[in-house]
């Protein structure tokens, strides 16, 4: 367990969810009206999900949002792993 991903793990959701929720309010996409099946991959499911292509931008741009919350935070966990191990290489 790592706790420095908590904060996007919590973060990234609310983010995103109010990215789509402006989007949607203001008319930038049109509010969902498909339920696609649970096995469409995100972008194509946006799609079909707003029967509109806007759904798969904003799908895309909820992900590239996603990964840069998460990218500092996997450096952060990535060098606190490294310190780790080279502290227990010199130990040993």
């Amino acid at each position: 367990m790592n706790p420095i991903l908590f904060i996007p793990y919590i973060a990234t959701p609310m983010v995103i969810v109010t990215i789509a929720y402006f989007a949607t309010s203001t008319g930038l996409v049109p509010a969902a009206t498909v339920i696609p099946p649970w096995v469409t991959p995100p972008i194509i499911g946006r799609v079909i999900a707003t029967v509109s292509w806007q759904g798969g931008v904003l799908a895309a741009v909820n992900l590239l949002v996603s990964v840069l919350i998460y990218l500092p935070f996997i450096k952060i966990a990535t060098d606190m792993a490294l310190k780790e191990e080279a502290a227990r290489d010199q130990a040993a």
